[in-house]
Formats: C-alpha cells, structure tokens, sequence
C-alpha cells in the first residue's frame, strides 16, 4: 500500500558521517539496504517531491558508499533510493556487494531500469541523482544515450571526473583475495582514462553537459584518485546550468580526499543545497578528516 505524503518515516534516523560507516550494516544485514533508503513505499511530498537516487562509485554499494546520505535525506523528508550497478554477475556476498566493476554502458542500462523502477513506485515524473566517484560520470551515457535526460532534473556529484583521470582506482583480483572466485574485475575501469572511448561518449556534443540538467560538482583539492581534482570542474556552456564547488573555498580545515568527501557534513550540506536551494542551510565549516570523513 502507498504511504500518505511525508509519512515515510516518522522517527529521525541517526546521520553518521564516516565514509565506513555502511559496512557494519552490510555485515549484519547483507545487500540490504541503509535504514532511509529503498522504501518503495515512499510517497514524495510537494515540498521534495522527485526521488533522490544515489549511485556509488568503483568498489562501493547501496550500503557502503553512503555514509550519512539516507539518513540524511531521508530525516528531511526526501524518498531516498540506492542502487548496485556492475557488480560481479553470480558472485556470492560479499563479493556481490562490490559494485562498479562492469563496462560503464551496461552500467548505464542497470542505472536504467532502477530509475523506471522508482519512478513506477513513486508515481514521481522525474528523479534526481547523487553520485560519487565513478556514480558521477557513468551516469552521462545514461542521460545522453538512453533516454535519461528526460528522467533527471538534477545531478550532483560528489568527486567527479568529467575530463577523465591521469589513472583510475588499481583493483585487485579481488575475488581471488577473498578465496570466491578467480577472474578479473573492473573490466570498465579503463573507461574513466582520459582520453578513453567512454570519456569521448561522455563529452559527446562537445560537452559532459546535458541542457536542462542542473549540475552541481563538488570536489575537494585533497583527492588523490581524481587527477587532478580539475577534472571535475568544467564550466557550462550557454544554456547549461552548472554549478562548481570546492570544499576548500572558505574553509581551510576541511581535509577531505576522494573517500571522506562522500561523508563530510560540508559536503554534505552543499548537497542539500544544490537539491532545494530554495531553502538553503547554512553550510559548516569545521575540521573533515581524511579518509573516513569524520568530524572532531
């Protein structure tokens, strides 16, 4: 049965902002989903009234990439969703659990059939998409190249990539080290390159922009795996409607890398603006530890 509007949760879900802080979760629950998040029951309400999708980024999950975000969104009345995209076909948990590791196309069409599957639930006429990392940019072949620029209003990246990194992310035979399977992983890794067949489609029409999109990058000057972090700020063009954040523009104590700015409250709040600025919230600036994102 569908909830009434705003009844998704009456009860504030607790925000933990550190990047780990999914895994304990998906130890004891696993694939499940973070409490807040994948509520197919979830109504949106007039004032947040598309759903908000999260899409992880390489090695990450539905649970383990998000940190505070269902909680988050979720506590403020948004319908929020999370999906796993590239994972290993027919590997067992928890190796299923890691995420991202597929050619970006079949991703793509993945990320595809979530967002009917929500929109279907909800009833709402489009979404709007958060991603990290890798859940920033394969995302574009979606909304370029399978009908998605009509089923996304805005999409937020936290850490993105749009001009392809000097090297991605090395991942081990990581089956092999848990003793599951033996085969390669990330076959679509490469595609993050610059210079690669699949940053090329990215900025197909001279742009990784879609008209009618409002974009929002948030990245942070501490990133190591996006080199450099300038990757991810890129400039619209006419007709374009982007914004470029730095978590470091007025705030000089936050450390965040690749990881921790998933998790960083500053971060964090940069999103909440970028999805409703018509109620903006003061943005915190206070000390981000690197990589676990967490706040002293």
């Amino acid at each position: 049965m569908r909830r009434a509007p705003g009844v998704c949760s009456t009860d504030k879900l607790p925000e933990h902002y550190n990047f780990f802080s999914g895994i304990p979760y998906e130890l004891q629950h696993p694939g499940g989903s973070l409490p807040g998040s994948n509520d197919f029951g979830c109504t949106p309400t007039p004032e947040h009234p598309r759903p908000v999708i999260l899409v992880h980024g390489t090695g990450g999950a539905q649970a383990t990439n998000w940190g505070p975000y269902p909680a988050l969104l979720s506590n403020r009345g948004y319908c929020v969703f999370a999906l796993i995209y590239g994972a290993i076909p027919g590997a067992p948990w928890p190796v299923n659990q890691i995420g991202g590791l597929g050619k970006q196309d079949v991703s793509a069409r993945q990320l595809d059939r979530f967002v009917d599957k929500v929109l279907a639930a909800t009833g709402a006429e489009t979404v709007d998409l958060i991603g990290h990392s890798q859940g920033t940019y394969m995302p574009t072949y979606y909304v370029k190249f399978l009908g998605g620029a009509e089923k996304v209003t805005k999409y937020v990246s936290l850490a993105p990539l749009w001009r392809g990194a000097a090297s991605t992310v090395p991942i081990p035979n990581i089956g092999r080290m848990l003793g599951a399977i033996d085969m390669p992983v990330c076959t679509g890794c490469g595609g993050m390159m610059a210079g690669s067949a699949m940053n090329k489609k990215i900025w197909a029409g001279g742009s990784p922009y879609v008209t009618g999109i409002d974009y929002t990058n948030i990245m942070t000057r501490g990133d190591e795996f996006v080199v450099p972090y300038t990757s991810g700020y890129v400039k619209p063009r006419a007709g374009e409607s982007v914004a470029n954040i730095v978590v470091q523009q007025g705030c000089a104590k936050d450390f965040s890398d690749h990881l921790a700015i998933a998790s960083s409250r500053r971060a964090a709040y940069h999103v909440l603006n970028a999805l409703d600025p018509a109620h903006p919230v003061t943005v915190p600036c206070e000390y981000v530890a690197p990589f676990t994102g967490q706040h002293f």
